[in-house]
């Protein structure tokens, strides 16, 4: 398994010793409750597909354009920004309330008490937390489970979302949805629905504005906090672009920001078994070596997602 010895004695040094900051990516719910991204955008496709490009079209022709986008077939492949740009076109007004739906599609009735009480991954955090020393918590995801988990153990949090930086919570631990927020409830969605980020109309407007508080408070804690990235591939260009930012824009960098992945982050599902060991080694390494480069050094829990929970509970929850 790829070890780097300094990125994990520095990594323990830094998280028992400050106060942190922790940047929540999907995987953090665990595997089969939240879709991945893939499979909300395919998900998405389907339903926009079938409800605006039905007329005259039978489901073997509507099954064909929806393999356009699996396949990427054509001469350009299809970012995913530009396949929930496409969703966003065709469902219009329905657009925020479609991607709640798919968003939470596998979790119904009492399920969601199963997952708070029971979800490994989220209690590991959870219990880190507790400790007092993670500062703030930024969350890239559009679901409210961690928020809602943080609150079934009594923590006090403030959740920041939206573009007028709307607040829920009067104290406490802070929680950024810097990419918007669509909360598990029946509630209609308001007005910071529409305010997600997640097709390319959507990231380019979070580009023109440089200085909104998304980024300027990304770029804050990047600075001058030891950060740990959980559950978050950072293939994303969006949270790439901050880090490239906090990494060349600052006067002294201090090296204080780590990811915790496992082996499978670096693969496709069942990949990993095509590669003998000494070539899964070299494609981590070459993957740990580009974000070095952008100032993220690697941490790897462990062969498979099991062991991300496991080894926050060992290292950074485990009483002195």
């Amino acid at each position: 398994m790829y070890h780097n010895s300094k990125n994990y004695i520095d990594f323990l040094y830094h998280f028992k010793n400050k106060d942190v900051v922790l940047f929540a990516g999907n995987g953090i719910n665990g595997k089969g409750l939240i879709p991945s991204w893939n499979d909300l955008i395919i998900d998405l496709l389907r339903i926009a597909i079938d409800e605006r490009l039905s007329i005259n079209r039978n489901k073997e022709e509507r099954d064909r354009l929806l393999n356009i986008f699996k396949e990427n077939k054509g001469k350009r492949d299809w970012t995913a920004y530009e396949k929930v740009g496409l969703v966003k076109r065709l469902l219009k007004d329905q657009y925020a309330q479609t991607v709640k739906k798919y968003l939470y599609k596998n979790i119904y009735g009492e399920k969601i008490k199963t997952i708070l009480n029971e979800g490994a991954y989220l209690k590991s955090i959870v219990e880190f937390c507790k400790t007092n020393r993670v500062k703030a918590i930024v969350n890239y995801n559009f679901d409210d489970l961690l928020d809602q988990a943080l609150r079934k153990e009594g923590i006090d949090i403030t959740v920041i979302y939206g573009k007028k930086q709307e607040r829920e919570g009067s104290g406490g631990l802070p929680v950024y949805h810097v990419h918007g927020i669509l909360p598990f409830n029946d509630e209609p969605l308001n007005e910071n629905a529409n305010d997600i980020i997640l097709c390319l109309e959507e990231y380019f407007q979070s580009m023109i504005e440089p200085y909104n508080w998304q980024t300027a408070t990304q770029l804050h804690l990047l600075r001058n906090n030891p950060c740990l990235f959980l559950g978050a591939s950072l293939a994303d260009l969006n949270m790439l672009r901050i880090l490239s930012a906090a990494r060349h824009y600052m006067k002294a960098w201090k090296g204080e920001i780590f990811t915790l992945m496992c082996e499978d982050d670096f693969f496709d599902d069942n990949d990993k078994e095509n590669y003998p060991e000494e070539e899964q080694n070299d494609i981590i390494q070459l993957w740990a070596t580009l974000l070095d480069e952008e100032g993220v050094r690697v941490i790897i829990s462990g062969s498979d997602y099991n062991s991300l929970h496991p080894f926050i509970n060992n290292e950074l929850n485990k009483k002195e």
